[in-house]
């Protein structure tokens, strides 16, 4: 398991245990660089993918300027233990954003709890957390 996936563990464990689920932030606080563009908000940080078109995906908003189209960018999302349980990318409906709509690799959705998203471009990468609450 890389490091960065294991500093991410290692923080949900801690805030799981000195504040509960209910203080994990609704977006990023900062924006934080990734090379070229910058990521300006994850939204919502919990989702819940039932189908019913409310809070189904989670979106990773970068600033209007940066079109991510044709970078070489990529997100990965593991569960609690590391491990890898699917891909996401660019948005077909905006290039300045990317979605993960809560599934693993074969389309099935996961189930509840905290997955750990990695976003690279080039050799820069950046993680954080979404929860799927079903």
């Amino acid at each position: 398991m890389n490091k960065s996936i294991e500093n991410s563990i290692r923080f949900i464990l801690l805030s799981i245990l000195f504040s509960g689920l209910s203080h994990f932030p609704s977006s990023v606080r900062a924006a934080q660089s990734l090379g070229a563009v910058t990521l300006q908000s994850v939204a919502p940080r919990i989702i819940t993918p039932n189908g019913d078109g409310k809070n189904d995906v989670a979106f990773f908003n970068f600033g209007s300027a940066d079109h991510l189209t044709g970078l070489p960018i990529s997100g990965e999302v593991f569960d609690i233990t590391g491990a890898k349980v699917s891909n996401f990318g660019i948005w077909a409906s905006d290039d300045t954003k990317m979605m993960w709509n809560g599934k693993d690799g074969g389309g099935n959705t996961l189930p509840s709890g905290i997955y750990i998203y990695q976003i690279t471009l080039g050799g820069s990468k950046l993680t954080g957390t979404v929860v799927v609450a079903r």
